[in-house]
């Protein structure tokens, strides 16, 4: 046989499978098998005695460059069957030894092979014309599939494969940014950075492949996960419980309990009753939004419109200062209160009742005495 026939017929292992097979039969024994014909009856034979069916074939005969020739014979089955019983049965009973080959990737490209020099090949009854045929969508898929099982990378072959190295996580980066107070993806940038200095890439590798959705999702989720039970907590708890947490607590840096002073003062000023004002406010944290309840806050500029409600921005999670656009209010759902209208300061729960004049009818608060310049 000759070099290149040699390296095209690559041998099967003994228990591969395969629906499509290529037999050669080389240095033929011209007195045994003169035709194309009595070749093809002995591997039929062979296929029957091993209970395999046989769907379609193609034969040719090759000549060798000196002398001699060889039989080139393409099988394709009705279901994977072993080679090896096939090849034994012939062996055995025929005394010839032929060889399966694996170089193929689907039966259109065995039949090319096998037809290429020989155009007095013969076929089997029915088969499909070939020749001019345009290969198989299905060719490259075939062929990486080949190669895999080859190379033992498919799923027959996974435990020959090489172990992946395994990846970050979103959650194990979501434990990473809150054990090391980061909050924002520029700070996450600058630590990966640091780690890569150290020759950890693992960090800088999830950040490159998995895009910036992936790194702002990671710091989300680990500070939601943080700040939950305390949330929960929170989220339990009525306005007035909030209230009187932080009347508990300690005052903010720098305060010492002078805005009390001062808010009082600016009732005074105003001629405003302190109980009056604080029992409005009072039955709106505690009832919520309603008719007779919100709160008006109107005035001159620098009359402590803004001061008079201060605490409760500190307090409770506010909904301040609304754009003058067509989504200026967008996300005051999810706010405890709202603090704040153009001159107006607003409080209560959840949502605007209804624009800037549909306050009139609730509790109206007139500060016109300007308390500092």
């Amino acid at each position: 046989m000759d070099i290149e026939d040699q390296l095209d017929n690559e041998s099967l292992r003994d228990r591969q499978v395969r629906r499509v097979y290529l037999i050669t039969y080389s240095q033929v024994n011209a007195d045994m098998f003169p035709t194309r014909e009595s070749f093809v009856s002995i591997v039929q034979d062979a296929f029957t005695a091993c209970n395999v069916q046989l769907l379609q074939w193609v034969c040719a005969k090759e000549n060798h460059k000196q002398s001699g020739f060889h039989f080139h014979m393409t099988v394709k089955l009705s279901e994977r069957h072993r080679w090896i019983r096939v090849r034994n049965y012939i062996a055995q009973k025929h005394r010839v030894n032929v060889n399966f080959s694996n170089r193929h990737d689907n039966y259109y490209s065995a039949w090319k092979y096998t037809t290429k020099e020989d155009l007095e090949y013969i076929q089997s009854e029915g088969h499909p014309d070939l020749t001019n045929a345009q290969p198989p969508q299905t060719t490259r898929a075939s062929a990486a599939w080949r190669r895999g099982a080859k190379s033992g990378t498919t799923r027959r072959g996974a435990g020959k494969a090489k172990t992946r190295k395994r990846q970050l996580s979103v959650y194990e980066v979501s434990q990473l940014v809150v054990n090391k107070k980061i909050k924002s993806r520029l700070e996450l940038l600058s630590f990966a950075q640091e780690q890569q200095r150290e020759g950890k890439t693992d960090l800088a590798q999830f950040i490159a492949n998995r895009g910036s959705k992936a790194v702002d999702e990671a710091i989300r989720v680990g500070w939601e996960l943080k700040e939950a039970p305390s949330l929960v907590v929170r989220y339990r708890q009525s306005r007035l419980e909030r209230l009187q947490v932080a009347f508990e607590g300690d005052c903010i840096l720098n305060c010492n309990k002078k805005w009390l002073d001062l808010a009082k003062n600016i009732l005074m000023r105003n001629n405003i009753e302190i109980s009056e004002f604080v029992g409005a406010v009072r039955l709106l944290l505690e009832k919520g939004r309603g008719k007779y309840r919100n709160i008006l806050v109107t005035g001159p500029s620098n009359c402590g419109k803004t001061f008079i409600l201060n605490p409760l921005n500190v307090i409770y999670d506010t909904f301040s200062n609304p754009a003058s656009t067509s989504f200026a209010w967008v996300g005051v759902e999810s706010c405890e209160t709202v603090t704040r209208y153009g001159d107006a300061l607003i409080i209560q729960n959840r949502a605007f009742p209804g624009g800037f004049m549909g306050c009139l009818n609730n509790y109206a608060l007139y500060l016109t005495q300007r308390w500092y310049t």
